[in-house]
Formats: structure tokens, sequence, C-alpha cells
């Protein structure tokens, strides 16, 4: 189960767009994933984003 840089380039994109569902169906089409794999691995890639995106401004 390995992803090409352009398809965790791809992943990012919809999991910042917050397109989880869409996420989660092209784990399921790209690597051959069950739902729930799909759905377990996106969890984890969105967590691992979340660690490293910056927190956005918030304005006075």
């Amino acid at each position: 189960m390995t992803l090409t840089q352009e398809q965790k380039k791809h992943l990012e994109t919809l999991l910042i767009a917050g397109e989880e569902l869409e996420a989660v169906r092209y784990l399921q089409d790209t690597l051959g994933l069950s739902a729930e794999e799909a759905l377990q691995l996106t969890k984890s890639w969105t967590k691992l984003l979340s660690n490293h995106l910056p927190l956005p401004c918030s304005k006075p």
C-alpha cells in the first residue's frame, strides 16, 4: 500500500478542502481498500495534516 507523491498531493488537497468522503473513495479506488480501511487511513492522514498545517489567523 504505497502512494506516489502525486497521489499523496491529491489526497492532501481533498482533505484540506474538507472532502473527506471523496478522499475515502479515492483511496478505495487507488489502493483497492475496503471502505473501513480507507476511512481509517483518511482519519489518520487528516490527523497528520492537522498537526502540520498552520492555524488560521484570527482577526481582532
